[in-house]
């Protein structure tokens, strides 16, 4: 489930450099320079989709959730062709309104379109994200829709969308995707060993695999050109 508004926002990459210890500070610093260059790599990522009504020039131009919306709408437009995004102005309820809907029909897809159990997904914290512009999370979101982008169907084009960028950011972004895939991979694993799957079942088990292992070289094939 999403987060309510009342959710605590997560401490950000900034508190963690100023509460480390002196012998961790260097590992604390590049914890945030990882972080920055993520949300480097999301505000790319997301200027190679020309049908977006606006460029992004900071991540903050991403915490209403209405580019994500135009993103997910050029993805799949028949899924996500009833989603429309208010004019929130700076009012953070509607645009926690916005996110909320947005990450509903996100897991939905997943779960009803790629037929992927999103339940070990790390859940983005709207209310930090439309309250607070929070990067962090917003970057734990925009992972989301660029690992649904480059399995769905016609995930050809977005990987091409992705391989034009520069090399540095085509890295941060096999990151974020392979973090998801590897979270996507666990969820879908049998729920105990001590119950075996049926034959049906382990079809499913057997065909999905297989697909994430196909998924995984295409992601493996377009890092090793760079």
């Amino acid at each position: 489930m999403a987060s309510s508004p009342t959710s605590p926002p997560p401490l950000s990459p900034t508190a963690i450099t100023m509460a480390a210890p002196a012998g961790d500070v260097a590992a604390a610093a590049a914890v945030v320079d990882q972080a920055s260059a993520l949300q480097d790599a999301v505000i790319a990522w997301a200027n190679t989709f020309v049908n977006i009504s606006r460029r992004c020039e900071v991540l903050e131009d991403l915490s209403d959730g209405g580019v994500f919306l135009e993103i997910l709408a050029d993805i799949d437009g028949q899924w996500f062709k009833l989603v429309r995004s208010i004019d929130t102005g700076d009012n953070w309820v509607l645009k926690f309104n916005n996110l909320k809907k947005l990450y509903k029909l996100l897991t939905g897809y997943f779960e009803e379109v790629l037929g992927q159990n999103t339940s070990a997904l790390d859940v983005p914290n709207l209310t930090a994200i439309a309250r607070d512009s929070d990067g962090m999370e917003i970057v734990k979101l925009a992972s989301l829709i660029i690992a649904l982008s480059v399995q769905v169907e016609n995930n050809q084009r977005y990987i091409l969308q992705i391989q034009s960028l520069d090399p540095n950011i085509q890295h941060f972004l096999m990151l974020a995707i392979e973090q998801i895939m590897a979270r996507l991979a666990s969820s879908n694993q049998p729920a105990s060993p001590s119950q075996p799957l049926s034959p049906f079942a382990n079809e499913e088990r057997l065909a999905y695999e297989k697909e994430m292992a196909a998924l995984r070289k295409q992601v493996l094939d377009l890092q090793s050109k760079y």
